[in-house]
């Protein structure tokens, strides 16, 4: 989740990347923090791929309230995408 303040307010946008290519599959910008602007990002994402290709695919996020949410997570589940969270709302440590 990425703020972006303009002479209008807050924006959020809300990025889906592939960490291997690093390339942005999905995104959402919207005037608020829900969880329904990061599924929209995550169906952009998922309409790229087929579903056999999803089954094999590992969705890490930080424990953002969005990302933890039965609407982002029934998602992933319907797509059989295996779910990975840090173990704290932060980037993991290396």
């Amino acid at each position: 989740m990425t703020y972006w303040f303009t002479q209008y307010g807050c924006l959020y946008i809300s990025f889906v990347t592939d960490a291997y290519s690093k390339r942005i599959m999905g995104y959402c910008v919207a005037p608020t923090l829900g969880a329904i602007h990061c599924k929209a990002a995550l169906q952009m994402a998922l309409k790229k791929i087929n579903r056999r290709t999803a089954k094999a695919l590992i969705h890490h996020s930080d424990r953002g309230i969005q990302y933890c949410s039965a609407i982002y997570t029934t998602l992933l589940d319907a797509y059989h995408v295996d779910i990975s969270m840090t173990e704290t709302a932060g980037p993991p440590v290396r």
